[in-house]
């Protein structure tokens, strides 16, 4: 899954929490919007007053089309959050708001980390970014995540992770669980960062490699970690994915301490198949660590890798 998982933070997802921006209401309930970043949002104050940063309550407005027309936040001691969604979204609609079918209240969102958004931003060429967004129902997201907008492969691939971690199946996995939102980036992220997000120094993925003949061995706790969170393996190694015309993968700048290095490939290689399946593409690669990781949990991998005068095929085994 070594290769899958470089395509995929070429293209840059990451784990992260989504920051939207509004104003409050006249009930005195936090309400947000999609505007310009680089402010300081609704979510965001409402994470700062209250105790437990971590998460705040949210609750949401819809019209009759079920499109969301406004999110409201509150800290997770405010009892009020629900009755006062219910009075905004009773003015929004010009009628009595009726709960589970206008308004709904459904747990708590995770507050967003301003670092993880500006390191998103910072390898993105758009402007914007996508969050994908996983909750149980009546319970709090256990996670939110991001990727570069315009790359609509991840949205597959985040919604099958999603049912996974629920237990669900990707249709049962619905918009109530799985959603997402485009935000725009700030105008300087590199200014929300504050301290590194990974210190390099503690980098050791490679290290982790070792041989047994032609098989390179890697700890799946790692290849799993790293799923999880892709941000060191972008800060912290300089091995890339090059993508082609008009379709595949070239290795670039991979040198002794990178893990993909580590794992055996070179400047050049261009990946082929994995485990017999098609690499030629974004969507590929997505289908491939989806089948093999996912749902086979496939631990043995054969990677094919066409080098300038042969085929070479690189033996990868996680335990």
């Amino acid at each position: 899954m070594a290769l899958a998982l470089g395509v995929l933070t070429a293209q840059a997802p990451l784990s992260g929490c989504f920051n939207p921006t509004g104003s409050t209401s006249a009930t005195g309930v936090t309400t947000t919007t999609t505007t310009s970043g680089g402010q300081e949002t609704p979510l965001e104050e409402g994470c700062e007053n209250c105790d437990a940063p971590v998460q705040v309550n949210h609750c949401w407005c819809e019209d009759e089309n079920d499109e969301k027309l406004e999110d409201y936040y509150g800290c997770l001691d405010d009892t009020s959050l629900q009755s006062n969604t219910e009075v905004a979204c009773t003015l929004l609609l010009g009628r009595a708001a009726v709960l589970d079918e206008d308004y709904f209240c459904e747990g708590a969102v995770l507050c967003p980390h301003p670092g993880e958004l500006a390191l998103t931003c910072s390898v993105c060429d758009s402007e914007d970014v996508v969050v994908y967004h996983c909750k149980p129902l009546n319970a709090g997201e256990i996670w939110q995540k991001y990727s570069c907008a315009g790359n609509t492969d991840m949205q597959d691939f985040f919604h099958k992770e999603c049912a996974d971690d629920l237990g669900m199946t990707v249709s049962e996995a619905n918009i109530r669980h799985f959603w997402h939102t485009t935000e725009e980036c700030p105008d300087e992220p590199d200014s929300l960062t504050g301290e590194p997000l990974v210190d390099c120094e503690d980098w050791y993925a490679s290290w982790t490699v070792t041989y047994s003949g032609s098989v390179a061995s890697l700890d799946d706790a790692v290849v799993t970690a790293l799923i999880d969170d892709p941000t060191p393996l972008i800060l912290c190694d300089d091995a890339r994915f090059q993508g082609l015309s008009p379709e595949g993968f070239q290795v670039e700048s991979a040198s002794l301490g990178q893990l993909f290095y580590a794992l055996g490939l070179q400047d050049g290689d261009i990946p082929l198949s994995l485990n017999g399946l098609p690499l030629d593409n974004f969507t590929d690669v997505v289908d491939a660590l989806v089948q093999l990781w996912y749902t086979e949990g496939e631990t043995d991998y054969e990677l094919d890798v066409q080098r300038p005068f042969a085929v070479v095929t690189l033996y990868i085994s996680l335990y």
